[in-house]
Formats: structure tokens, C-alpha cells, sequence
């Protein structure tokens, strides 16, 4: 039985927002998003394709965010992280 394209889009929505709560839930949406191709084929694409447009959508929407007000595609905290030392794990951006 196929979910009805309403439920499929309030699903695509919370996945969206899933991946606004959380950055690495990337991988949880698409082992989730990769089963259900699996299990049921090419009979279904037009469902898979509204689920996976919300966290599709949002992360675009993100990074293009972050292009425009950081310069920097990727997030500013994963940024801000990698300055730091191998030793002590110390950010001197921080520290200036």
C-alpha cells in the first residue's frame, strides 16, 4: 500500500526539519530514503521523490545560507572547529 501524497510531503517536511535540528542526520535519511528504493522498486519514484525533495530543499537552502552571510558553503561551526590545533585541540581564533 503506497502512502497518500499528503502524508508523504508532511514526512519530506520533517525530514527537512530533522536535518535542520541535526546536520549529520544526513545519513539516517538516506539509509531511510535507500530502503524504501530498495523494498519497493521503481513502482513507487514519484513518493520517493516528494520525500526526498524536503531534505533535499533544506540543505540547498542551508548551505546557499551560508554561502551568502559566511562565504563558506560548508557550516561555520564545522569551520570554526577544523582551525583548531592537533595539539590540545585549542581554537586560536578564539583566543586572539
Amino acid at each position: 500500500e503506497s502512502l497518500p501524497i499528503r502524508r508523504a510531503a508532511g514526512l519530506s517536511v520533517c525530514l527537512g526539519l530533522l536535518l535542520l535540528a541535526r546536520l549529520d542526520s544526513i545519513w539516517f535519511i538516506f539509509v531511510f530514503l535507500s530502503s524504501l528504493l530498495i523494498i519497493n522498486g521503481l513502482k513507487h519514484l514519484k513518493l520517493l521523490a516528494i520525500l526526498s525533495a524536503g531534505p533535499f530543499l533544506t540543505l540547498f537552502i542551508y548551505m546557499a545560507a551560508n554561502q551568502v552571510f559566511f562565504g563558506n558553503w560548508m557550516p561555520a561551526s564545522g569551520s570554526a572547529k577544523s582551525l583548531g590545533s592537533e595539539f590540545l585541540e585549542i581554537n586560536h581564533l578564539f583566543l586572539r
